[in-house]
């Protein structure tokens, strides 16, 4: 028959010994617990201290300071609060003040107190935070409804602009135009705007290019979602687009020139040097009123 090993069994005898003591320990403690005398509860309201009466800051009259800098002892307050002795200003050391703080500070609620009734009396209510709560809140209510004004006027004057037409028959037409202005920029100076000449500013500046007879729009125009047109020229070969609604070039909805729309205007003038003399109807500059041709009479003349 087994019977039931020693959990001492096999230990070192040091581990075993502290064991035992501990064990010794505790059964002590447990022992004199019942006799320990703990405090009484506290029954009833916690006493607070009382309220200190008087000045916040005690005065520093007719006492003796060190001087900070010198170590020369001076009665407070020195004259014009300097040090006799090395002639610097002197603060009054931590925890003090000069005497006049407290009337100071009964002044100022004297002050308050009676703006409180005037108040009262007129029927308004008193306390500088609930005036000033109820103008911030005017004010920016005002602001409010101001900015909400100016974004309505924009867009519709936006509207108004575009002639009621919708953001994508507007840049349909405004395509048509400058590929029509690019035409005639190419039929006068022979080639297309590059890209060291501004691209699209050609049409509308100078820039020195031979027989330029611009300018050949009055401005440049965005697309309907107020974005700038893309404009590239190589090997001779123009490539205008807009963005589209996503503003996001090289996608699906892209707006893009085909070439039959670089086409020039029938009433073009080519090389005409009167064209940059006299204002041009319409946004390609054609439209002018033509010579006026000669009367019958006028012919007769010798």
């Amino acid at each position: 028959m087994k019977t039931p090993e020693d959990p001492a069994a096999g230990r070192p005898p040091t581990l075993v010994g502290e064991a035992a003591e501990l064990a010794d320990q505790n059964a002590a403690l447990k022992a004199a617990l019942p006799r320990l005398r703990l405090p009484p509860k506290r029954k009833g309201a916690v006493r607070l201290p009382p309220k200190r009466e008087g000045p916040l800051l005690p005065r520093l009259e007719n006492r003796v300071c060190r001087c900070p800098y010198c170590g020369e002892r001076v009665p407070w307050p020195p004259a014009e609060l300097k040090c006799p002795a090395c002639g610097k200003t002197l603060r009054p050391p931590p925890g003090f003040g000069p005497g006049d703080r407290e009337e100071r500070r009964a002044a100022k609620e004297k002050i308050v107190e009676a703006r409180d009734q005037a108040l009262r009396k007129m029927g308004r209510r008193a306390g500088v935070g609930d005036s000033n709560r109820g103008a911030l809140v005017v004010v920016a209510a005002f602001l409010l409804l101001v900015g909400l004004a100016l974004v309505s006027a924009s867009r519709h004057a936006v509207d108004l602009s575009r002639g009621g037409r919708t953001q994508y028959e507007w840049t349909t037409n405004a395509v048509d135009t400058m590929c029509m202005a690019l035409e005639h920029f190419r039929i006068d100076v022979g080639r297309y705007p590059t890209h060291q000449e501004g691209g699209l500013l050609a049409l509308r500046n100078d820039v020195g290019a031979p027989n330029w007879c611009g300018p050949y729009v009055k401005k440049l125009m965005n697309d309907g979602w107020n974005r700038p047109f893309f404009y590239d020229c190589s090997n001779g070969v123009p490539i205008f687009l807009s963005a589209g609604a996503d503003r996001t070039f090289l996608t699906g909805d892209d707006i893009v020139a085909r070439p039959e729309q670089f086409r020039p205007h029938p009433d073009f003038v080519p090389h005409d040097p009167a064209r940059p003399a006299v204002p041009h109807a319409t946004s390609v500059g054609i439209g002018r009123p033509g010579p006026a041709a000669a009367s019958p009479a006028e012919n007769d003349l010798p």
